[in-house]
């Protein structure tokens, strides 16, 4: 964790300093072809180290990608890995599709869908299924299969994440079956929102810089594409959504 927390400070002196100390004590423990495999809370570590650093260090990709995707990879693989290694191992591969999607190897994809089918609903699952929304550009299809598999809420920021995703889409297009799904969906969400906690609802799956942006973008809808705002409407069962969508939409205190 701390390792982290100075990798997302995104200091110049902490990314020599990984290079030249941190990598060197972990990058074994990285190697799924090891010998002697490292205890599973080591290999959980390594992979957290390695994601921070892809993710936040200028420049660590190409020294540290391919050897944090065969890790990845391997415990997705694995059906005995601990859940909160297959969750970090599927959040890996969404920070390798955000950074280069086509440098993916070709059964990642079917890696994350087979710990779809095979996990229970949790953490495993809801990093899974944005890993593989992220891995769209190799294949347009994966958006609808995201799309409806959601919502998402055992990982409260996995959760988060795909409701701002649901937000981009809505700002991209407000016509058509995706920006119904997607109102549907952030719907469900408002339902579980509460105002009245600031400045974020430590169990909601909206963040509240996200919530303001949905609110002025249904009032917008209401002008604009009422016909998506009702067809998402018909498509909810369940009435807290269905109320809360409308309180969003109606601008008046």
């Amino acid at each position: 964790n701390a390792l982290g927390a100075l990798a997302k400070l995104g200091r110049p002196a902490y990314a020599r300093r990984f290079d030249a100390v941190v990598a060197p004590l972990f990058l074994d423990l990285l190697r799924p072809d090891r010998n002697d495999p490292p205890p599973r809370d080591a290999a959980y570590a390594a992979v957290c180290v390695f994601v921070d650093a892809v993710e936040r260090i200028p420049d660590a990709a190409p020294k540290y990608a391919a050897l944090l995707q065969d890790a990845a990879l391997a415990a997705l693989a694995d059906p005995e890995a601990p859940a909160d290694l297959v969750a970090t191992a599927a959040y890996a591969v969404a920070v390798l599709a955000r950074a280069d999607p086509a440098a993916l190897r070709p059964d990642a994809v079917a890696r994350l869908k087979a710990r779809l089918d095979a996990d229970p609903p949790g953490t495993v699952r809801d990093n899974c299924l944005n890993a593989l929304f992220d891995l769209r550009a190799t294949d347009p299809a994966l958006l609808d299969f995201w799309l409806r598999r959601l919502p998402l809420a055992d990982d409260l920021e996995e959760a988060r994440r795909a409701n701002r995703a649901l937000l981009d889409l809505l700002d991209a297009s407000c016509d058509g079956p995706r920006a119904v799904l997607a109102v549907a969906r952030l719907a469900d969400a408002l339902a579980d929102y509460d105002p009245d906690q600031f400045p974020d609802p430590p169990t909601s799956t909206l963040d509240a810089r996200t919530h303001r942006h949905l609110v002025l973008r249904l009032q917008a809808l209401r002008t604009h594409a009422p016909h998506t705002l009702q067809a998402a409407y018909d498509a909810l069962d369940d009435n807290s959504s269905r109320l809360a969508l409308m309180r969003a939409c109606d601008p008046s205190p």
